[in-house]
């Protein structure tokens, strides 16, 4: 009997697809939970910002600071269409380019591409904290530390792939486990998907070669 290799194939074909709609399932989630954790951000973080700048909230008063406060509110306001402008990158997702990004070898650790993603959506925050005095970028651009808080200070980060000519969060910060879970978990069905298409590769190279068999055989 021989081998019904289109069979198989049709299978494997059917096992990639359901893993890449499991992967477009996550990245939504992702999305989500990331204006989820962005839109109050925006706000806690200028409020941190300006109670440990003293000098400069005084220096800005009262009505200057219901200035700071309206822009902060509409960033807040716009927070959706600033997360979906960044990561609906397709460049950041296997699935839609079958790219090489990857996990690293640290389990909590975000991949490069994703991490540098978030802080550009932070990053968003810095020229209205620049308008009001709060952070400068005369350092040469917001990707520094010291250009976001204005003290010579190293954020510890090692990313690659950064643009420091946009505006770039550079501090530390603890992302939740609402963003963390679901972008780990595409990364680790993502393994899966590349093995399937291993296996697609190679049935289809035995099909070919199965079907060049016959044909010699045959003649």
């Amino acid at each position: 009997m021989s081998r019904d290799f289109q069979g198989e194939i049709n299978q494997t074909e059917a096992q990639i697809q359901s893993v890449l709609t499991q992967m477009e399932q996550l990245k939504q989630e992702f999305i989500a939970a990331t204006v989820e954790f962005f839109r109050p951000w925006y706000w806690e973080r200028t409020e941190a910002i300006a109670k440990t700048a003293p000098e400069t909230t005084k220096e800005l008063g009262v009505e200057k600071l219901k200035e700071l406060k309206a822009e902060v509110r509409e960033l807040q306001d716009a927070t959706e269409s600033t997360v979906a402008d960044i990561l609906n990158d397709n460049d950041l997702w296997w699935h839609i380019k079958r790219n090489h990004l990857r996990v690293e070898q640290y389990p909590d650790k975000l991949p490069d591409k994703i991490e540098v993603a978030l802080r550009y959506i932070g990053g968003r925050l810095a020229p209205i904290l620049q308008k009001y005095g709060y952070i400068s970028d005369r350092y040469g651009g917001f990707g520094t530390a010291r250009a976001w808080n204005g003290l010579y200070q190293e954020s510890g980060l090692n990313l690659s792939g950064v643009d420091y000519k946009l505006p770039f969060y550079p501090d530390k910060w603890v992302l939740p486990s609402q963003i963390k879970t679901p972008i780990m978990r595409y990364f680790a069905i993502q393994e899966q998907a590349k093995k399937h298409e291993e296996s697609l590769g190679k049935l289809m190279r035995e099909k070919a070669e199965s079907e060049a068999e016959s044909l010699w055989n045959d003649a």
